[in-house]
Parts: structure tokens; sequence; C-alpha cells
């Protein structure tokens, strides 16, 4: 009957500790991770600003990548905010562009 008890209070407690054991995400991540979502949605961002929307997923990949491996490292918070540095580029890009092209064809008045 002790060793059921003791098994029993073991199980317990590991189910405790799986139960309190919490996954974090880091913020930062989450928050560039929204951001290029965001980018992502907007179809004018392919075709006026490819290249900058590709370097924007290239660095959010590697911190993607780094957080599965070690979850704590302090690059992934560098990594995250050159990725959100890189998306606000891409949305600069898009808009000037638009701007651009807004100014070499202006709507016609009819």
């Amino acid at each position: 009957m002790k060793t059921a008890l003791k098994i029993a209070f073991i199980s317990l407690m590991g189910a405790l500790q799986i139960s309190c054991a919490e996954v974090s995400i880091n913020r930062n991540l989450l928050e560039a991770r929204e951001l290029f979502t965001l980018l992502h949605k907007k179809p004018e961002s392919y075709w006026l600003a490819y290249d900058e929307v590709n370097e924007a997923f290239a660095v959010l990949i590697q911190a993607d990548l780094l957080s599965n491996e070690d979850a704590g490292a302090p690059e992934i918070d560098q990594l995250s905010q050159l990725a959100k540095q890189k998306i606000a580029l891409a949305e600069q890009a898009i808009s000037d562009r638009k701007s651009e092209q807004l100014f070499l064809n202006p709507p016609l008045d009819r």
C-alpha cells in the first residue's frame, strides 16, 4: 500500500509540474509575427516591396528557428527588433512607391 501511495504522490507531483510549466513566447517575436501577418495580407506588398518583404521574412524565420531551439536566447529579441524594423521599412517602401505611381500617373479628371 505504501508503494502505491508513493507512486500516486509522485504522479500527482509530476502532473502539477507539467500543468504549472508555461511555454513563454517572446513578446517581441509575437509582435513581429503580427506585424508581418498584417504586411503579408496587403496585396500590394509583393509587387511594390517584394525585396523588403522577403528580407523581413528571412529575419523573422531566423528568430522563429532560434526560439524553437532556445526560447530564452537574447538574440531572439535582437532578431525580432530587426524584423520589426524591416517590416516598417517595407511599409514605408509601399507608401513611397504608391505615391510615386500616383505622381507619375495622376488620375484623369473627366
